[in-house]
């Protein structure tokens, strides 16, 4: 938790005191969010390792994302294609080698959308292609929050 700037805590801040702003196209997300599906969405551009992302994510309310479908994938993917970054998402194998699950999930990821990889990796990101790679949890990226609204 040391690692997460004070960027990041400052623009946690900024989310949740603007977090009760709403309007009929915001469907209730925080200003700079997007609403899909019943969940607010934002990327995150400050490059943080895996952990620390999830972190920040939980500090402004949300968690890393969690993706269920190929029309989630897309509607996250343009949001991390928009900010010309690949991004960490809430996937990893940290239970056992090889089995990716979504944060606080107790099954492996049903849906997924994986590129060329290895899995010898134990975090996931989103590429600005829409597709997954397993990364090193340490190695530092950008991210994608989610929350319900």
């Amino acid at each position: 938790m040391a690692s997460i700037t004070l960027r990041v805590l400052t623009a946690g801040l900024l989310v949740l005191m603007l977090g009760n702003r709403s309007d009929a196209y915001s469907h209730s997300c925080p200003s700079g969010w997007t609403y899909y599906g019943g969940c607010c969405y934002i990327v995150i551009k400050e490059k943080l390792a895996w952990t620390d992302a999830q972190v920040a994510c939980e500090m402004i309310g949300g968690d890393l994302v969690k993706i269920t479908s190929s029309s989630e994938n897309y509607q996250v993917g343009r949001l991390v294609r928009a900010a010309y970054t690949s991004a960490w998402i809430g996937l990893n194998s940290f239970e056992k080698s090889g089995h990716y699950r979504w944060i606080k999930a107790t099954t492996d990821a049903s849906y997924t959308k994986w590129d060329s990889h290895s899995r010898y990796q134990k975090c996931v990101l989103m590429k600005t292609n829409y597709y997954w790679d397993d990364y090193s949890c340490s190695s530092k990226n950008n991210f994608v929050c989610e929350k319900m609204v």
